[in-house]
């Protein structure tokens, strides 16, 4: 009985590997580089601040699986560092906030078409971002940070296929859809983004 139990499951450690190893050479991996500029949208009117936005730059890995009809799915988990803030123009210092997007985790996935068989092509895409933001020391005056976001995006992409990678940059609009404010001196904020991206994979 043993043995055939030891069998059993030596069949069934072969027959998952064999699945596995089917579903990565289905996969191509790789990384990002991008840069993405934020912005703000007040629910309501607030104190009378200003907005400062800094361009940040960004780091991930990527996951393409492409299916037919010129269909790709991408998921990513990245790193973006961006230092922008409300910056209080009445005095009050409780209106002075560093702001997200900042330092933050995105873990989001796209659905990309494409509308040629070349290797080089441009794609739409269209898909959603979490946003989760990286605790760090609070600046100075900056007594309020900001909760995680959930973000639609869609945008502009050109595949390049090359010998040995693909080369695929990408222009997108994320559209906050939380209230990411934690700040009581404002009722409701809205965070989106205008990014930049890179994307390289290999080719198999």
């Amino acid at each position: 009985m043993k043995l055939v139990l030891s069998i059993l499951s030596l069949c069934s450690i072969i027959n998952v590997h064999g699945q596995l190893k089917n579903l990565t050479n289905d996969l191509d991996f790789g990384f990002s580089l991008g840069a993405d500029l934020p912005s703000v949208r007040f629910a309501t009117n607030g104190p009378d601040t200003e907005f400062i936005p800094f361009l940040g730059p960004s780091l991930g890995i990527n996951v393409k699986k492409s299916e037919p009809k010129n269909l790709h799915y991408v998921a990513y988990l990245s790193t973006s560092l961006n230092s922008s803030a409300l910056v209080s123009l009445d005095g009050n210092s409780n209106a002075s906030w560093y702001f997200a997007p900042g330092h933050r985790v995105n873990l989001g996935s796209n659905v990309y078409k494409g509308f040629s068989e070349r290797k080089m092509i441009p794609l739409l895409f269209a898909g959603g971002n979490l946003t989760v933001p990286l605790p760090r020391q609070k600046l100075k005056n900056c007594e309020f940070t900001v909760q995680s976001n959930i973000q639609l995006q869609a945008g502009l992409a050109y595949q390049i296929k090359l010998k040995h990678f693909t080369f695929q940059p990408e222009l997108a609009w994320q559209h906050g859809l939380r209230n990411v404010n934690l700040n009581p001196v404002f009722e409701r904020v809205y965070a989106h983004n205008v990014a930049l991206t890179l994307r390289f994979f290999d080719q198999r």
